[in-house]
């Protein structure tokens, strides 16, 4: 039986398509990473879809009118990768400092390789 008055969980706007959108858009617009016609053919999302993450971004004062990072929407990049940076530290402190640098130096080996084979061809990235 269902209780009476009790609100159903709003998901956690972090978990929203839109809100997933607006933090690609904002990735785009470092100009470091896959352009906006790469990530709407992965990602599955329409031109209206990412326009309209664009204009939210805007609306939030995160990009300008040229579709550019604010200095608000690049303090929250930033933010954001110093997120990421201190959630994936566990691992590597796991593995130590000596095996860390070999695992880089592999990792830099296998994407120099990929990229000159052309795994990452340079059309797909950039901002736009």
């Amino acid at each position: 039986m269902e209780s009476v008055g009790k609100k159903k969980p709003r998901p956690r706007r972090s978990h929203t398509p839109a809100f997933k959108a607006q933090a690609l858009v904002l990735r785009n617009a470092t100009g470091m990473a896959p352009t906006s016609t790469t990530f709407m053919r992965t990602r599955g999302w329409s031109a209206q879809q990412w326009a309209a993450a664009r204009d939210q971004s805007r609306e939030r004062g995160l990009l300008d009118e040229a579709g550019d990072l604010t200095k608000s929407g690049a303090d929250l990049r930033g933010e954001a990768e110093a997120l990421t940076d201190r959630l994936d530290a566990a691992p590597y402190g796991h593995l130590g400092p000596a095996a860390t640098a070999h695992l880089t130096e592999l990792a830099d080996g296998f994407t120099r390789t990929l990229r000159a084979a052309g795994a990452f061809p340079s059309v797909h990235f950039g901002k736009g």
